[in-house]
């Protein structure tokens, strides 16, 4: 996130400017570049391809924890609707999302799963 990384993006603690943080969770595809870093098709292409050399090691089972934006990249083409890029809302905090790789290829089998109380998964950016 070049210039913007370890900035504020939730309400009442903003180090970014407003116009970039609603782009950033309403359309995150129009987001020019982040000044001294990557673009999101830049973010897109690098966990993709991230995502490809895992399957080509032929793991067993993998974890991949990251952030959440990180998060949406790499499961992006898996995804129903990849033109929406939050699907619906940031990933909650230590949520899962589960992939299965065989010879068809991957598919995303669950996402954004909270293993603790539902009711303490709060979208903190839904009113960015």
């Amino acid at each position: 996130m070049g210039e913007f990384e370890g900035k504020r993006f939730r309400p009442g603690e903003r180090e970014v400017n407003p116009e970039v943080v609603r782009l950033f969770f309403e359309d995150p595809f129009a987001l020019p570049d982040f000044p001294g870093g990557e673009g999101v098709a830049d973010v897109l292409a690098r966990t993709r391809e991230f995502l490809d050399w895992l399957v080509e090691r032929d793991y067993d089972n993998v974890l991949v924890s990251t952030h959440g934006f990180a998060m949406r990249a790499l499961l992006n083409s898996l995804y129903d609707d990849p033109a929406d890029f939050w699907q619906g809302h940031v990933p909650y905090n230590c949520s899962v999302s589960i992939v299965e790789a065989d010879a068809s290829g991957l598919r995303l089998v669950a996402s954004d799963v909270v293993l603790y109380d539902p009711a303490l998964a709060v979208d903190r950016y839904a009113n960015h």
